[in-house]
């Protein structure tokens, strides 16, 4: 049996007030725990708390394990195009145009990435949903355009790194090298 009672004076007071009032009882007091309403609701709140925590630590490990691979990638990508950056930077191409070159070809290759992500998590989660029965929201805009915005971003800043670096190029050395 539960039973909420609700004091003048602060959890403590009610606390002592009640265990007073429950000590001239007889036999009343056998298996009584008081304990205030904010503990109950932690208490019955915990095993929601403790999943979100831990789905925030693997989505953030998800996020760090996206961040190396894109720069992996986009590291990997630049040193294949190292001679045609630098016939560009040869040509005349500014460090910034060559920059922005790299980032618009990670951007590029980051959305048609995100686009096929979203789908399929849009079908793989009305999936879950009907197989578990639970009432989730598949449809919620709102986390999907802040997965796909973080992803993107997430991409471009992995992209600053090598980008950057390929700016760096000597033209002359790129095309002796070759």
């Amino acid at each position: 049996m539960i039973l909420l009672v609700r004091g003048k004076g602060g959890p403590e007071q009610t606390r002592r007030l009640l265990e007073a009032a429950l000590s001239r009882t007889p036999a009343a007091n056998e298996g009584v725990r008081i304990i205030a309403l904010q503990e109950a609701v932690d208490l019955d709140t915990y095993p929601q708390r403790a999943a979100s925590w831990l789905s925030s630590l693997l989505g953030g490990f998800a996020l760090l394990l996206t961040l190396t691979g894109i720069y992996s990638v986009v590291s990997y990508l630049v040193r294949q195009r190292t001679r045609e950056i630098g016939i560009r930077l040869a040509l005349g191409a500014t460090r910034a145009q060559v920059v922005r070159f790299v980032l618009s070809y990670t951007a590029r290759l980051a959305a048609i990435g995100v686009g096929l992500g979203a789908f399929l998590a849009l079908g793989l989660s009305r999936y879950f949903a009907s197989t578990l029965g639970t009432m989730i929201n598949v449809y919620d805009f709102t986390a999907y355009s802040l997965s796909v915005a973080a992803v993107l971003l997430a991409a471009v800043v992995a992209a600053l790194g090598p980008a950057l670096r390929s700016c760096m190029l000597d033209p002359l050395d790129t095309l002796r090298s070759e």
